[in-house]
């Protein structure tokens, strides 16, 4: 499907390369039972997984499986770093390296060292909600040992950074990886999926891990400050303007798109994406005048 971008200086790899074998396999299966019951059955077969085994299936396809995906690629890298960039975020030409380095190492090659560069960004415990709050509870059953308590003005916080780009330590997902495994006597993928469905995310995990592996000053939190979002694509000149205004601050390196927020909103990628192509055409997004 994209093979006419693969071009030198980029390897560009299917989902079935990255995957632990077994889930691929779950995964093909789970997505032809999808192909018959229809988006809106699957959608109720994965709020009954938690409640019934005849649904497992479920818990193979979509967001559950591209978390894996990052998880997996990460484990299996070489690299001192990976750095995650979903396909709703667009890059600016603001955007460079020196955002992902660890403190003092600024403009320097990326290399974590001793210490690991991680994105965060906190809000009073006591003012999650929702699905974020569900996430950091899980994770806190998965790694319940006591982590550093961040307080503000004696108030509770908890990290809310759940977004790409997003950073993640190879060394340190092989770990985490590791003591999932020793704790739940199983593939570290096989204890995430058996996980309620909705109620874990692959970043909350990794952040929790983090902070009660490591020591304080092994981990460099850095404020993600360079992200813009646009999240109502219901109007494109508003849109149009929006976009240009975030792609041409200098402060801006990446631009997330919030585009049909899992289908409650009428607006697919198809609907914008030649607004933001043309957006990045013009001379004002290219650097021209």
């Amino acid at each position: 499907m994209f093979e006419q971008f693969n071009r030198r200086g980029l390897d560009l790899q299917p989902t079935s390369a990255i995957l632990p074998a077994d889930v691929d396999t779950r995964r093909q299966q789970a997505r032809k039972i999808q192909a018959r019951l229809g988006r809106r059955l699957t959608r109720i077969g994965t709020s009954l997984a938690r409640h019934s085994s005849v649904f497992d299936w479920s818990r193979y396809l979509g967001w559950q499986t591209q978390q894996l995906v990052k998880l997996s690629y990460a484990a299996s890298s070489s690299a001192d770093l990976v750095v995650v960039i979903d396909s709703d975020v667009v890059v600016t030409r603001h955007a460079d390296l020196t955002g992902l380095t660890v403190a003092g190492n600024e403009g320097n090659e990326v290399t974590p060292g001793q210490v690991i560069p991680c994105f965060e960004r906190n809000t009073r415990r006591d003012k999650m909600g929702g699905k974020t709050a569900k996430w950091v509870a899980t994770a806190e059953e998965i790694f319940p040992a006591q982590a550093t308590a961040l307080q503000s003005d004696g108030e509770e916080l908890a990290g809310c950074y759940f977004d790409t780009p997003f950073i993640l330590s190879p060394s340190a997902v092989r770990a985490m990886c590791q003591a999932i495994e020793e704790r739940f006597g199983k593939p570290w993928w096989q204890a995430i999926l058996d996980l309620p469905p909705r109620r874990w995310s692959e970043f909350a995990l990794y952040k929790r891990f983090l902070g009660t592996a490591y020591g304080p000053g092994q981990i460099d939190w850095k404020s993600p400050d360079t992200v813009g979002y646009i999240f109502d694509l219901s109007d494109k000149t508003r849109l149009n303007n929006e976009f240009l205004e975030l792609q041409n601050n200098q402060r801006c390196g990446f631009i997330t798109i919030h585009s049909q927020a899992n289908g409650r909103y009428p607006w697919p990628a198809s609907e914008y994406k030649d607004n933001i192509l043309g957006c990045l055409q013009t001379r004002a997004c290219s650097g021209g005048g």
